[in-house]
């Protein structure tokens, strides 16, 4: 059994691991879906520079497994963003429990409702926490669904 997921809001010191993680999880994972050069220009948004200015303008979260951070999402008004979890990592409760802390905290915020731009490999996670398709973004190279969930 695996220890549990500790989740917490993410710190300047955490920058460099998430990247790391958000890096694995796009050259891993999302690479199946989407060509070289998709993944190649949102790695680069995810550089330790760009993410530092990401978590200074969203509220970001961690997820730590046994001290090593495994994923990280993140709440920018009523939007998630920028969910990633470690390729050994998946279906392991760690992108359950990150999501369970965004929606939380929108909720605190008094909101009723969330979208995530979801990369298609991601669809078939956040229909399962609820959220539902509302439209398909093409913009060429890289395929995006909108998803909603109404928290309740």
């Amino acid at each position: 059994m695996q220890d549990p997921v500790e989740i917490s809001r993410a710190v300047p010191a955490d920058v460099a691991e998430a990247s790391a993680v958000i890096h694995a999880a796009l050259r891993e994972t999302l690479a199946r879906a989407y060509p070289a050069e998709v993944i190649d220009r949102v790695a680069r948004s995810f550089e330790p520079g760009p993410l530092a200015a990401l978590f200074a303008v969203r509220i970001a979260f961690v997820a730590r497994r046994s001290g090593r951070l495994v994923g990280t999402a993140a709440l920018e008004g009523a939007a998630v963003r920028s969910v990633f979890v470690a390729p050994d990592q998946h279906r392991a409760g760690v992108g359950r429990a990150l999501m369970q802390a965004v929606e939380a905290e929108a909720r605190r915020r008094g909101l009723d409702r969330l979208e995530v731009p979801a990369a298609l490999p991601a669809v078939p996670f956040y229909a399962a926490l609820g959220y539902r398709p509302l439209r398909e973004i093409d913009d060429g190279h890289e395929r995006t669904m909108v998803m909603e969930r109404l928290l309740g």
